[in-house]
């Protein structure tokens, strides 16, 4: 991948789930999404300690944010399946 390409993906089951690009990649993260009457807890991990920046609640869609992430620095996120996120590749 390279930068100004899309980043994206749907989750297929709940749970806690992470996006962690690969060693030299960076990217944002600029809108999540959830639906199946559940909630979003959105924020970022570095394989140890977990934060939470964001929640959406049930059937809301979240955008209109910036959250650089790498891969020390990562998105993390639970939720049911079919939560989802987009950004843009930076580096």
């Amino acid at each position: 991948m390279a930068s100004g390409d899309v980043v994206s993906a749907i989750t297929t089951v709940g749970g806690f789930t992470s996006f962690q690009p690969a060693a030299g990649v960076e990217a944002v993260v600029t809108f999540t999404a959830t639906n199946n009457g559940a909630d979003l807890y959105l924020g970022l991990t570095n394989g140890v300690t977990n934060t939470y920046n964001f929640i959406a609640t049930a059937n809301v869609n979240v955008g209109s944010f910036k959250i650089p992430i790498n891969n020390t620095n990562y998105l993390y996120y639970y939720g049911v399946a079919g939560q989802s996120f987009t950004g843009i590749q930076t580096k």
